[in-house]
């Protein structure tokens, strides 16, 4: 007996693969909520020929595949300790820092086109309009920094920040309400603030 190409076998590993992946995903039940990413996932998107022919259907499919994808979680935790053995600084907009801290990457070029004037205009309706109805003594507005204003030590070497410092100041002089946490947090840094392992929190 001939023995099987090992190209042969790899190929039929693919299929079986590719095929055993798509069977899982089938019976799998969907996911609503993914807890290490902190985010909603895709449902899966209504058929419509409308949909179809302006290629937003193909691309929520596409989404809904990526984000149900079976083992999701497995596979990006051994796509990110891949990634950290190569001595990769940043994944997907998110810097490891030192001690283990994880911070979200903000510059101030991903920044200068951010909805920030609109949002905090929007911010500023809102709390004045809820002093006119509660009065001013029942309204705050508290905007925690960010980890990598707290802890800048515990970047990356040579990682680009944003000035959230400005931002928050931009913030303190537009808001009456606002209340700046800032010298509060920096005086008790020596204390686990923020979450080392997740970047929102």
């Amino acid at each position: 007996m001939k023995n099987r190409h090992p190209s042969t076998l790899y190929i039929a590993f693919f299929i079986f693969l590719l095929f055993g992946l798509a069977l899982i995903n089938l019976v799998s039940p969907d996911r609503a909520f993914s807890e290490n990413e902190n985010r909603y996932l895709a449902k899966s998107p209504d058929f419509s020929f409308n949909a179809l022919f302006k290629g937003h259907y193909t691309e929520e499919v596409e989404t809904y595949i990526n984000d149900q994808f079976p083992y999701r979680d497995l596979w990006i935790t051994l796509k990110t300790d891949t990634e950290k053995l190569l001595g990769k600084k940043e994944i997907n907009g998110i810097y490891l820092g030192k001690e283990g801290y994880l911070f979200a990457k903000h510059t101030d070029q991903e920044m200068a086109h951010s909805p920030f004037e609109d949002n905090l205009a929007a911010v500023n309706t809102f709390t004045q309009e809820m002093a006119i109805q509660l009065g001013q003594d029942h309204v705050r507005l508290l905007v925690a920094p960010t980890a990598d204003m707290i802890y800048p030590e515990l970047l990356p070497d040579f990682a680009p920040k944003y000035d959230s410092k400005g931002m928050l100041d931009q913030i303190a002089s537009n808001n009456a309400f606002f209340i700046d946490t800032r010298s509060a947090l920096l005086a008790a840094k020596g204390a686990p603030l923020y979450y080392h392992t997740d970047h929102h929190w």
